[in-house]
């Protein structure tokens, strides 16, 4: 599913001939939010579960158990370079569905930066995937903490 949000983002900031559409640009934008949130969930899902687990439907429950918010905190709490760097383009992912989804003010976003932002979420989709051992355990951990900031 994480590519073929990727690839629709992308569609939706490219789509228009001339000046984009406002509501193009705002759904590239959380399109490509959501395409790395749920890359990340399907990442602590294998990690909880197992790939091998995907058709079951304990599966979809462990998949939707972080939130938006707490997922964001406790990746922002891990100590990895790399997690952190993940969890700051969702941050500023998140923020930007935010305002495309929910502010009636103009929007104000051109193509050229719709597609850096959708570009901007592929790159940590590829990060997510190239995690290390390590690197999954400790986001799974910090998901699964009761810490609070």
């Amino acid at each position: 599913m994480t590519d073929d949000l990727i690839a629709l983002a992308l569609e939706l900031a490219e789509r228009d001939d001339g000046p984009p559409r406002e509501v193009s640009i705002r759904k590239a934008i959380s399109t490509a939010y959501y395409a790395l949130f749920h890359a990340l969930l399907e990442t602590f899902a294998d990690q909880v579960a197992g790939r091998e687990a995907r058709q079951e439907e304990a599966y979809a429950s462990i998949y939707r158990f972080p939130e938006h918010g707490t997922l964001l905190k406790r990746l922002l709490d891990v100590d990895d370079h790399e997690v952190r760097t993940i969890g700051a383009t969702l941050k500023t992912l998140q923020e930007l569905r935010m305002q495309a989804d929910y502010d009636p003010a103009p929007f104000g976003m051109g193509k050229s930066e719709a597609k850096e932002r959708v570009q901007q979420a592929e790159t940590a989709v590829l990060a997510v995937r190239a995690l290390g051992p390590k690197q999954r355990l400790a986001v799974t951990v910090a998901i699964l903490s009761s810490k609070r900031r």
